[in-house]
């Protein structure tokens, strides 16, 4: 009879284990390789035809087969989905993946840090997004702006009779908030600059990110080490990147050590860079020194801690915000958008003449707000999330995780559940307009925050995320305040690109005018 229990014990185990997902259409599976090579083709599509496979099936989770990478866990219950974000027993850790892949750019600062070291990176970045230094960018955001818009109607003044001046949508948003990150939080341009060490930053940033992301989807990428092609591309690039940073530290290094370290001399800016050249930190025998204050320690951050600190911050700081207004840009084009172009026009002539503020963001700009939430939610540029379960686990409804186990999350995918957004593929800002003066957070449009996550949840939410909302409604409302942005005639919908980002998988141009208003 003992025989029959274990049976049953092993089968109810195994079922509460998520399901291998079968083949679906358009996304077949290798004997070999399983749903890679259709996820490497289309992994945003991938991830969402699973994940609709789930809601028909009633499944809060399917298992992956990815061949030679293993077997990812793709969830996607709302109880499971906010049990990993919410990571109560700190068991949710990055995946190697994003280590071997982001990691070679960024090393391991806040954005791939966990555990105790998470925690003390967090610490050390966060007081540069408080609300009195939030207040303070506002300024250097609306410069930026106005100085983008300047050039979209010189281009636009310039454009013979009868022709349309065009713009490339991606470049222009990813230089333009380069530029304010780099201002506000290093207190130095890296995509304005004329020397060798700044004007080829910007490219040389773009092509890290897309061999970061080829790292990322490629089952087996050949050593870092070995000269191949890409990789001596990689590393030319990435020395780029390194010159401008280093070149950052070691100059604000010198002036403070001319200064002899005198807070408040012309050497110091006040700005992340500062807090990360000035942070002490206490020792790996921290414990010990909690219980016994005489043997506390502490050391500043290495040259290398500050390079990859900074280094997060720059690409995390503008990539996610450019793509954001990249692909608001694209819905708001087309020609049945015309009256939210008007209206947000005309909240961004308000700003224009009152100037911004933290209090015009948050409450006197709905229209500008809810076209950019709808954005976030069709096109959420940090898009998909990993987590390596470091023992076993188990998560609401009995979803058993073992140990190395790897989970996938998707805020693109969740953005996308019929019974929570109706017609979900549709652009329409004004489902985050219901009742918006009253919710305590209109960004969320009163949805619950493990529905609507574009900046993720938890322990490791966005750490600028109110610095990236505020970026957003600035540089938006500002240019359509002043250009009228339209399509061209032969214009198609850019594809989607899911990689690190959920990015254009190609540039694409839209047409810009002097608005008559303006």
């Amino acid at each position: 009879m003992s025989w029959y229990f274990i049976a049953f014990f092993v089968a109810v185990g195994h079922a509460l284990r998520a399901p291998i997902a079968p083949a679906l259409p358009g996304y077949p599976k290798s004997r070999l390789l399983g749903v890679l090579p259709s996820f490497r083709r289309d992994a945003a599509g991938c991830l969402a035809a699973h994940a609709s496979y789930c809601r028909r099936e009633g499944l809060d989770a399917v298992a992956l087969n990815m061949g030679l990478l293993g077997t990812f866990t793709l969830v996607v219950g709302a109880e499971q989905v906010a049990s990993v974000f919410e990571d109560r027993e700190s068991v949710m850790f990055k995946s190697a993946i994003d280590r071997r892949g982001v990691g070679l750019l960024t090393g391991i600062g806040v954005l791939l840090a966990d555990g105790k070291e998470h925690t003390r990176k967090r610490r050390l970045v966060l007081p540069s997004f408080d609300a009195r230094r939030l207040t303070a960018y506002v300024e250097t955001m609306s410069d930026i702006s106005k100085q983008v818009a300047d050039e979209l109607l010189g281009a636009a003044d310039a454009a013979p009779p009868g022709g349309a001046a065009t713009f490339e949508a991606s470049n222009t948003m990813s230089s333009a908030a380069l530029r304010i990150v780099g201002l506000c939080l290093f207190s130095s341009d890296p995509a304005g600059g004329s020397d060798a060490a700044t004007k080829d930053f910007g490219s040389a940033l773009e092509e890290c990110l897309e061999h970061t992301a080829w790292i990322s989807r490629s089952a087996l990428p050949p050593p870092k080490w070995l000269p191949t092609r890409r990789n001596r591309r990689f590393w030319r690039n990435l020395r780029v990147l390194d010159s401008f940073v280093y070149g950052l530290i070691e100059e604000r290094r010198s002036a403070l050590s001319a200064e002899g370290g005198a807070r408040g001399g012309d050497g110091q800016r006040g700005d992340l860079l500062d807090m990360l050249l000035s942070a002490q930190v206490v020792d790996e025998e921290a414990e010990r020194a909690e219980r016994d204050e005489a043997a506390a320690t502490t050391t500043g951050l290495s040259t290398t801690e500050v390079r990859d600190e900074a280094m997060t911050l720059l690409l995390a700081g503008h990539e996610t915000s450019a793509l954001a207004l990249t692909w608001c840009l694209h819905f708001l084009s087309s020609d049945e958008m015309v009256q939210w172009r008007h209206e947000i026009a005309e909240e961004g002539r308000a700003l224009l003449r009152h100037g911004a503020t933290p209090a015009r963001l948050e409450e006197q700009m709905p229209r500008t707000r809810a076209a950019l939430c709808e954005a976030l939610r069709l096109r959420p540029p940090a898009w998909a999330f990993d987590r390596e379960v470091q023992r076993a686990v188990e998560l609401p409804g009995g979803l058993e995780l073992r140990k190395r186990e790897i989970l996938l999350l998707s805020p693109f995918v969740q953005h996308q559940d019929p019974r929570v957004f109706a017609e979900p593929h549709r652009f329409d800002p004004s489902r985050f307009m219901s009742e918006a003066g009253e919710l305590a957070e209109p960004w969320d449009g009163g949805y619950d925050r493990f529905e609507y996550i574009p900046f993720g949840q938890g322990r490791r939410r966005c750490i600028g995320y109110r610095f990236a909302r505020w970026e957003m409604l600035v540089i938006l409302a500002t240019l359509l305040a002043r250009v009228e942005v339209t399509r061209p005639s032969d214009y198609s919908a850019p594809p989607m690109e899911g990689s690190v980002t959920l990015r254009p998988a190609t540039e694409f141009e839209l047409v810009v005018s002097r608005r008559a208003s303006a």
